[in-house]
């Protein structure tokens, strides 16, 4: 669960701080928005193994640098603007703005299990409008929020 991030981001920053007999390492608070927004396919083992890579690549503070690329990447507001020749700028901002909404909807659904109800609750809309939105956004399961 992204809740317990940070505290599983501490407990293994404690472990490998005892394993290898040296002072447990900071963390940027900007390294948690990261590791929170990110899937973990690989669960808890790939948690830890990002936490021990991320020390072995800093000093005394971890960083958003030192993190995978792949997690790093993984900004849901970040839209993949495509700025196409002689496009007029509110064009541009309604794709950018339509591609975040579907990134957010997907990722809402992803983490309720596709329960619309719960779902429609979280992102605040009507279950009518959710369903609106996965119709015109074409959304399906096993998507994922970023493809």
């Amino acid at each position: 669960r992204k809740e317990d991030i940070p505290e599983l981001v501490e407990h293994f920053l404690e472990r490998i701080a005892r394993e290898n007999n040296q002072p447990k390492r900071k963390i940027d608070e900007a390294v948690f928005g990261y590791l929170q927004s990110y899937a973990w396919p690989g669960n808890v083992r790939e948690l830890d193994n990002e936490m021990r890579r991320a020390v072995a690549l800093s000093d005394d503070l971890i960083t958003p640098d030192v993190l995978k690329e792949e997690i790093r990447s993984k900004d849901l507001f970040k839209p993949t603007i495509r700025i196409p020749t002689g496009s007029a700028l509110k064009d541009i901002v309604k794709e950018a703005i339509e591609d975040v909404e579907r990134r957010v909807i997907l990722k809402v659904l992803e983490e309720t299990g596709w329960k619309k109800s719960e779902a429609a609750r979280v992102l605040g809309i009507s279950r009518p409008t959710l369903d609106t939105k996965i119709e015109t956004y074409d959304l399906g399961r096993g998507q994922g929020a970023d493809g």
